[in-house]
């Protein structure tokens, strides 16, 4: 964690951690007996320092500014390929990149209930609004749940509030932990996934049995 910010004001200092959460970047604040610190990853640092810089609104703190070059990616020291790396990748994923993700998963379970409707009403039939229906619903349907999965599980800090309250009451946290933590929650989100799926191919299955 790098601090990027800095006041003697810890009201000024939770709404700036607020604003970062509205805008996705997690945080954590570390309270010294002279200020109140805001720490983000190394891998957003710039991302949030950038963010901070552009608020019109004067704040009374100091950004800090890191002159030092950043480390390479964390997730570098992981072999590619392994668990390690991919829990890692996944955590560095933009809210863009996840909207992608969850899009391409949709699309393929929707893809499948196209084939249903070729099969149900014929080519021609499919491309009119009825036969459309069945892969624009499927589709949809599916990305909001796996969004309902991935931005919980991308974000656990934002969303979950016991783990909001450790982190302001905790000043140095367990980093052995944290990535036990960090993979937990990436099993879920591919647990979450495997249910979407399975719920989809029943009724694939269910609506092919008719």
């Amino acid at each position: 964690m790098k601090k990027v910010f800095e006041s003697k004001y810890g009201t000024e200092v939770e709404a700036l951690k607020k604003h970062l959460e509205d805008k996705c970047f997690e945080s954590q604040i570390h309270e010294t007996f002279e200020d109140f610190e805001l720490l983000v990853d190394e891998n957003i640092y710039d991302e949030v320092l950038t963010e901070i810089n552009g608020i019109k609104k004067k704040l009374s703190g100091t950004a800090v500014v890191d002159k030092k070059p950043a480390r390479k990616n964390k997730a570098n020291q992981y072999e590619k390929g392994s668990f390690e790396y991919l829990v890692e990748e996944f955590f560095h994923l933009s809210f863009l990149k996840l909207l992608l993700l969850s899009a391409i998963y949709s699309f393929v379970i929707g893809i499948g209930f196209a084939i249903y409707a070729v099969c149900k009403f014929g080519v021609e039939k499919t491309f009119s609004a009825k036969g459309l229906l069945l892969f624009a619903f499927p589709f949809c349907m599916t990305m909001i749940l796996s969004l309902f999965v991935l931005l919980p599980a991308r974000y656990y800090r934002v969303f979950s509030i016991v783990d909001e309250i450790f982190t302001i009451c905790s000043v140095n946290k367990d980093s052995d932990a944290e990535e036990r933590h960090k993979k937990l929650v990436f099993i879920k989100a591919i647990i979450g996934h495997l249910i979407i799926l399975c719920g989809a191919i029943y009724i694939f299955c269910d609506a092919l049995a008719e």
